[in-house]
């Protein structure tokens, strides 16, 4: 499982983007590495201590969040589905390795709409 997130998660971190020089949110791309930074803007530590935790967070994802942190992992499904919706992308692995825009604003993950 290990092997599988550092393949996943190594190349990515080639394309990742900071803050411009006057310190504004820039979009962020890739979606398994968005996922963590996108976990550090909101909780402000590492996310992936969620996997597997309540209703949404790990694969799959249904009936309602058990509490706030199950609705991030919620909100962050909604935003691939309306991606896989709107034909941005396609099929369950393409989830893991397609581009997605997004930016953190005081402390709020927000997804951008191209």
């Amino acid at each position: 499982m290990l092997l599988i997130f550092l393949v996943l998660l190594l190349p990515s971190l080639a394309f990742t983007q900071a803050p411009n020089a006057k310190g504004n949110p820039k979009p962020h791309n890739l979606s398994l590495w968005n996922f963590g930074r996108m976990g550090k803007c909101v909780l402000k530590y590492n996310p992936f201590i969620f996997n597997h935790y309540g209703c949404w967070c790990g694969s799959g994802g249904g009936w309602d969040p058990i509490d706030e942190n199950d609705r991030c992992c919620m909100i962050h499904d909604k935003c691939y589905d309306a991606a896989v919706e709107s034909n941005i992308c396609s099929g369950t692995w393409w989830q893991y390795v397609a581009s997605y825009k997004w930016k953190c604003v005081d402390h709020t993950a927000i997804c951008e709409r191209e």
